[in-house]
């Protein structure tokens, strides 16, 4: 298990290489932040139990319910009991079993883009025992972080800021950077530029996404800017 942040007795590390699940502990507390595909669950569970070593997993954070973050979200709790978190505008997905719907502004081959209402995984449905909001202090489960709240590739999504010094924020930076296979950049929501933005303004070492992508504080202002050049220039042409 590759632990990728260590500081202030908080470690974050992977439990799949493509940082879905991590783990957060601290010393005996710990928390799971997204469950994988249940393609890998039987694995899933191993590795986290093994990562416990004996240890209770408090709690379960979901970052968006997206189904490649959700799916062994049942699992998890059964076997675990863990409690599941999530931003409020998610949970109700998760408890329905049905993956939230992607931002129509998301592509996902070429220049295509899934819509809404065409972006649905089934999964089984779970209870989620805390609804979060805006913000969420994680201080009851012996951690310096909180939960903030940065929508745009979801209705709901969240990123999870520890020690003021790095972030977990799924895939909340999606769409900032141009996939090699698009012909161009499309346009973010507005809502997903300001959760860039707020994650920027928050001045973090380091932004740990899923698939095992972890981006510097200076590399992200690069990427932002590129992206406005971009955009700007995509708006001239059109």
């Amino acid at each position: 298990m590759k632990t990728l942040y260590k500081s202030g007795g908080i470690s974050i590390s992977q439990i799949m290489y493509s940082n879905n699940p991590l783990l957060l502990s601290n010393n005996n507390r710990c928390i799971l932040v997204d469950t994988g595909v249940k393609e890998k669950c039987e694995t899933i569970l191993d590795r986290i139990e093994k990562a416990l070593n004996g240890r209770h997993l408090q709690a379960l954070i979901i970052t968006h319910a997206h189904h490649d973050h959700v799916e062994n979200v049942a699992s998890i709790k059964e076997k675990f009991k863990a409690k599941v978190i999530a931003q409020k505008d998610e949970a109700d997905y998760i408890q329905k079993g049905i993956s939230s719907p992607l931002s129509p502004w998301n592509y996902a081959k070429g220049e295509k883009i899934i819509k809404c209402s065409l972006a649905r995984w089934n999964f089984k449905p779970t209870e989620v025992d805390i609804w979060v909001e805006e913000q969420m202090s994680l201080s009851e489960y012996g951690m310096n972080a909180y939960l903030l709240c940065t929508p745009g590739h979801s209705c709901g999504d969240l990123s999870i800021i520890v020690n003021n010094e790095v972030a977990i924020v799924g895939d909340s930076l999606g769409g900032m950077k141009k996939r090699p296979f698009a012909k161009k950049i499309h346009i973010a929501s507005e809502r997903a530029v300001t959760s860039w933005e707020t994650l920027i303004g928050l001045n973090l070492k380091k932004y740990i996404t899923t698939h095992n992508v972890i981006i510097e504080y200076e590399d992200l202002i690069a990427m932002y800017e590129n992206y406005k050049i971009e955009v700007d220039l995509l708006r001239k042409l059109s």
